[in-house]
C-alpha cells in the first residue's frame, strides 16, 4: 500500500489523520479518514505523491470540482498544494478534502447480473448526474462500477467526478469538447453492460452480450443499440433524455445497505459502544439502548376480565367522602345535564350489591331520557368496552354551567374575534397608500422641473478632472508640458507583477488567494519566452461570472512609456491599458489602449506615458491551443 501520511498527523495544521479510509484506484493516491479540528467534523483526506507527472493537473481539476454541488456527486470541499506552502511544505503532502462518500460501492453490491429494469434506472441516474456536470466543465472519462456508489434509499453518488481522469493518467487539456461528449456516452453504456453481466472490464464483446439478454426495458435497449449504430448518442444529456423515465432503484435485496461509509477496523469491533470514536463527530459515541418491552398477545388482551366495582366504580367514589363536595339541591340546569347523560351508559354492568345507592338510582336516571336520543345508542351487537369509569349519575357543582355538544366544539375549534386586539393590516395599506401618493408627486414635481444647464455644466467640469480641458492646447500648457516631462525620463524596466483579481469571492471556492496561479507570474517576464504563466481555465469566456482580472506592472521609475507588448499563446478576447486606475480599482480610470490577443499583442498609446505603474485589465478571455479559455503569456515588454 502506497504511504504518505501516518495517523495522528495534522496536515495544513487543520486536519488530523485518524484512520485509513477505503482505497483508490490510482497508485499514487494515499487515503484517509481525518478530523477536521476546526470544525470538529469527520472528511476524507485524499493525500497526493507530489513527484507524480499527473498531481498538478489532478489538483487544478479539484478545484474546478470544488465549484460544483450536486446531490449524485462527493463534494470536494477545499484543496491545497504544499508544494507551495511555505519552506515546511516538504512535510505535507498536496492532498484534496472531500465528504466522506455515503453508501456502498457498486462493485462490491454487485453479487451477480442486476436486473435490467434497475439497470435501467442506474443508468438513468449517473447519465442525468454527468450532464450536469458536463454543463460546469466538468468530467469523468473513468466510470467504473467502483466509481458508483449507492446510498440506502435508493441513491445515486458518483465518485472521482472531475479528478478521476486525471489521476488516472489523462491529461486535462488532451480530450475536450465534442470527443470528451462522446467518451462519457460510451463510459455510461459500458457501465450499463458490465451490470447486465456481472462484469468489471469491459471487452469488444460487452455491448452485444448484454443485448442478447432477455427483458431489457425499450429504453435501454434502444440505447445500447445506437451504441452500435452509426448515429450514437453525443451527449450525456441526449441519452439522459432517451432513457427517461426510469424506475426507482431498489437494490435492497442485493445488500443492507449503510447509510455512510462503514467505520474502518481501527475504530474498533463496534464504533457504537461506548467510548469508541464517532467518525462522523470524532467523539466518544453514547452506549446503545437496549429496549425488552414485554408486550400482552392479542388474546389475552381481549378476554381480560373486567375490574372489579371497588376500584374505578361507583362505589369507590362514595368511600372517598374528602374528594366529592357535599351534595346541595338539584337545580332545574343540574337536571337537565342529567337527563341528558347519553344512553350508551346503561351498558355499565351492574354493580356488586354494597353499591352506594348513588350509584344505585344510575339505571332508573338514564331510563328516564327522551327517546329521540336512541339513534346514538351503541348496537347490542357491534363489540365495545365497557366504560366502568363513565357510571357518575350524579352531578354535584350546581354553580356550573355544562356547555351543550355545539357549543364545546365552537369553543375548542373556532378561535373567539374578540380576542384579537389589533388589526396591523388597515395601518400598513394605509402607509403604503401615503407613500406612493408621496412618491408620485415627488416624481411628478421632478420631472417637470425646468433644467439649470448652466449650474450642471459647471458641477460636471469641476468633478471631472482634466479630460476636456487637457485637449484644448490653448487654453492650458498641460499636455505640452507632460510631454516634454515624459522625454526627459529614462526608458522603462520592470520590477514587479502582479496579479489583480477583484472578483475572485464571485466564485464559490476557499482558496480565493490561489486563483488563476499568482505563485506563476515570474515566468510571464523572466526573459525566458519558453516560459510562460497561465491563468485557470474558464467554461466561457466571461470568466464565468467574474468580470475579469488585470496585472500590475510595478517599474523602478517613473518612466515614459509607449508601448506595453505581450507575446502569448493565445488568439481573440480582449485587453486593456487603462490610465488613472489603481490595483485597489483596476477597473476604474479610462480606457487608453485596447484590443484582441495574439501571438504578438501590441497596446501602443498615442502620446507617452509618464507613470511607474501600468494596470491591464482582461475582460475578455482568449482562446489557447487547446481551445480553452484562459490566458497565456509568455513575456512582458515595455517600451
Amino acid at each position: 500500500m502506497y504511504t504518505l501520511g501516518t495517523p495522528g498527523q495534522v496536515i495544513s495544521d487543520r486536519y488530523r489523520l485518524e484512520t485509513r479510509g477505503e482505497s483508490l484506484p490510482f497508485s499514487t493516491t494515499d487515503v484517509w479518514i481525518a478530523t477536521d479540528t476546526l470544525l470538529g467534523t469527520s472528511v476524507r483526506i485524499i493525500l497526493l505523491d507530489p513527484k507524480a507527472p499527473s498531481t498538478p493537473d489532478a489538483l487544478d481539476a479539484a478545484r474546478r470540482a470544488a465549484l460544483f454541488d450536486d446531490v449524485h456527486a462527493i463534494r470536494v470541499l477545499s484543496v491545497s498544494d504544499a508544494l507551495i506552502d511555505g519552506p515546511e511544505s516538504s512535510k505535507n503532502p498536496p492532498f484534496i478534502c472531500t465528504e466522506i462518500p455515503p453508501g456502498m460501492a457498486l462493485d462490491q453490491l454487485m453479487l451477480g447480473p442486476i436486473a435490467p429494469s434497475q439497470v435501467h434506472a442506474i443508468t438513468g441516474e449517473v447519465a442525468s448526474a454527468l450532464a450536469q456536470a458536463r454543463d460546469h466543465g466538468l468530467r469523468h472519462l473513468e466510470l467504473r462500477p467502483d466509481f458508483i456508489r449507492i446510498g440506502s434509499q435508493g441513491e445515486v453518488y458518483i465518485e472521482g467526478l472531475g479528478i478521476a481522469a486525471p489521476l488516472s493518467g489523462v491529461a486535462s487539456d488532451s480530450v475536450f469538447g465534442i470527443e470528451a461528449d462522446r467518451l462519457e456516452v460510451r463510459g455510461i453504456v459500458d457501465l450499463a453492460a458490465l451490470l447486465l453481466l456481472d462484469e468489471h472490464e469491459t471487452t469488444s464483446t460487452s455491448i452485444t452480450r448484454a443485448l442478447a439478454i432477455e427483458g431489457l426495458p425499450a429504453p435501454l435497449q434502444d440505447v445500447l443499440q445506437r451504441e452500435q449504430s452509426d448515429q450514437p448518442f453525443d451527449t450525456p444529456a441526449a441519452l439522459a433524455r432517451a432513457l427517461a423515465p426510469w424506475p426507482p432503484i431498489d437494490l435492497r435485496p442485493l445488500a443492507s445497505l449503510p447509510t455512510h461509509a462503514p467505520v474502518p477496523s481501527e475504530l474498533g469491533a463496534n464504533a457504537r459502544n461506548a467510548g469508541a470514536l464517532d467518525p462522523e463527530l470524532g467523539i466518544p459515541a453514547a452506549p446503545p439502548v437496549e429496549l425488552h418491552p414485554n408486550w400482552a398477545p392479542v388474546e389475552s388482551a381481549q378476554s381480560a376480565e373486567l375490574p372489579e366495582p371497588e376500584e374505578t366504580g361507583p362505589a369507590s367514589t362514595s368511600e372517598q367522602p374528602e374528594v366529592t363536595p357535599p351534595p346541595e339541591p338539584a337545580t332545574e340546569e343540574t337536571q337537565a345535564a342529567v337527563e341528558e347523560t347519553p344512553a350508551p351508559i346503561e351498558k355499565v354492568p351492574p354493580v356488586a350489591e354494597e353499591a352506594s345507592p348513588v350509584a344505585e338510582e344510575a339505571p332508573t336516571a338514564h331510563k328516564a331520557a327522551p327517546q329521540e336520543l336512541a339513534p346514538t345508542r351503541i348496537s347490542d351487537s357491534e363489540p365495545h368496552p365497557a366504560p366502568r369509569s363513565l357510571a357518575l349519575p350524579t352531578v354535584h357543582q350546581t354553580d356550573v354551567k355544562k356547555p351543550s355538544v355545539e357549543e364545546a366544539f365552537t369553543m375548542s375549534s373556532r378561535p373567539n374575534p374578540t380576542d384579537r386586539r389589533y388589526n396591523p393590516t388597515k395601518v400598513i395599506v394605509a402607509v403604503a397608500a401615503v407613500l406612493v401618493v408621496v412618491g408620485g408627486a415627488w416624481a411628478v414635481s421632478t420631472f417637470f422641473r425646468p433644467t439649470e444647464p448652466v449650474a450642471t455644466a459647471t458641477s460636471t467640469a469641476t468633478a471631472t478632472p482634466s479630460t476636456t480641458a487637457t485637449s484644448s492646447a490653448s487654453q492650458t500648457p498641460t499636455p505640452t508640458a507632460t510631454t516634454e516631462q515624459a522625454e526627459d525620463l529614462p526608458s522603462p524596466t520592470i520590477s514587479d507583477v502582479t496579479l489583480l483579481n477583484p472578483h475572485a469571492d464571485l466564485l464559490v471556492t476557499n482558496e480565493t488567494s490561489e486563483q488563476d496561479t499568482p505563485a506563476n507570474l515570474p515566468y510571464a517576464w523572466d526573459g525566458n519566452s519558453s516560459t510562460s504563466w497561465r491563468s485557470w481555465w474558464y467554461s466561457t469566456q466571461d470568466f464565468a461570472g467574474k468580470g475579469g482580472i488585470g496585472l500590475e506592472i510595478k517599474l523602478t521609475a517613473k518612466s515614459k512609456v509607449t508601448e506595453v507588448e505581450l507575446l502569448t499563446n493565445t488568439t481573440g478576447g480582449n485587453v486593456q491599458w487603462r490610465k488613472n486606475a489603481t490595483a485597489e480599482q483596476p477597473e476604474s480610470g479610462s480606457v487608453l489602449v485596447e484590443g484582441a490577443m495574439s501571438a504578438d499583442t501590441q497596446l501602443k498609446a498615442d502620446t507617452a506615458q509618464a507613470t511607474d505603474t501600468i494596470i491591464l485589465w482582461f475582460n475578455e478571455l482568449p482562446v489557447d491551443s487547446q481551445g480553452q479559455y484562459r490566458i497565456d503569456i509568455s513575456e512582458i515588454n515595455v517600451k
